[in-house]
């Protein structure tokens, strides 16, 4: 990660598994595109993005559904002073208290 730019990532949470609420600590991103959604997430879709009303505006959150691929842009733009550290983690209780967490550092 750089520090002043808007940088693309990939989710994916690969089945079978169960929904994860993805979160990121400190920053903010949007969701630029979804695939393989479900049926129920797919019908109320843009056919071009694959974004839900939902998915509009600036996240701190998302919900990525088994199989499903969600890019998103992170804003690492903020002015801190120093190294930048962030942490994503799953929103789900017993996924954090299992470490389903990750840190990063960005100069």
């Amino acid at each position: 990660m750089k520090r002043g730019e808007i940088e693309p990532r990939e989710i994916r949470n690969l089945p079978p598994t169960m929904p994860h609420p993805f979160y990121i600590h400190g920053f903010l991103f949007q969701v630029t595109s979804r695939n393989n959604s479900p049926a129920h997430v797919s019908r109320a879709a843009d056919p071009a993005t694959g974004l839900t009303v939902a998915d509009l505006g600036w996240k701190s959150t998302v919900l990525v559904w088994p199989g499903e691929t969600v890019r998103i842009a992170i804003d690492f733009s903020y002015p801190y002073l120093g190294d930048q550290v962030y942490m994503v983690h799953c929103h789900n209780r017993e996924h954090e208290d299992g470490e389903m967490m990750l840190l990063r550092v960005t100069a």
